[in-house]
């Protein structure tokens, strides 16, 4: 396909990243499907905790059982074996506990707006000398691949700007880039069309 100038596809990625892959209508969107999903995965919350709780009673019971025996005087190998198995369930079960309810976030109101500020201030950082590199590194972790096609019928390039949605929401709101990491499946799930990739044309 002909070439094309670095610097004419830099000013038309920007925008992109700036106005077309995070909207207000395409975040609102994302808010609303994503509580639905939570719904659905709620669903059976009271269920799980349930279960959960009944499971945790039981080794709970049992440890106690087991310290007692030991503190009559009735130590032995298998006996300690056991307390040890039983503390490492009790270990792995609250640990999946705790996983679990660490999933739910909350998306802010205003996502679209600190997002674009955050790319509108790695823009201004572009040509800032020492740190360009650092801005450009960033801004290379918001876009997951830029496809680009030669439309010979109409003699121009077509990119497709595509996104890694989970970088969106971490530098958008960067207070809860570790929660959205850990919840990144359960996001990119329900992205919904509002996070399509943008198409520009040249």
């Amino acid at each position: 396909m002909p070439g094309l100038r670095k610097a004419a596809v830099e000013g038309i990625i920007l925008h992109g990243l700036r106005e077309a892959l995070m909207t207000e209508e395409a975040v609102a969107q994302f808010r609303r499907d994503y509580t639905r999903h939570l719904a659905e995965q709620n669903r059976g919350a009271a269920d799980r905790i349930a279960r959960r709780n009944s499971v945790l009673r039981g080794l709970e019971q049992k440890r106690q059982g087991f310290r007692e025996a030991i503190g009559a005087g009735h130590a032995n190998p298998s006996l300690f074996e056991w307390l040890t198995e039983t503390e490492e369930q009790l270990a792995a079960l609250r640990a999946e506990v705790a996983a679990e309810a660490g999933t739910v976030i909350i998306i802010p109101e205003d996502l679209s707006v600190l997002y674009r500020a955050h790319v509108e201030d790695l823009a201004r950082t572009l040509s800032g000398g020492e740190v360009v590199g650092r801005a450009s590194d960033e801004l290379h972790r918001l876009i997951e691949k830029i496809r680009v096609c030669w439309n010979a019928a109409d003699a121009r390039h077509d990119l497709d700007l595509q996104r890694d949605l989970v970088a969106l929401l971490c530098v958008a709101d960067n207070k809860k880039a570790a929660s959205y990491e850990a919840a990144g499946s359960s996001l990119q799930l329900v992205a919904g069309a509002g996070f399509e990739p943008a198409a520009f044309r040249l």
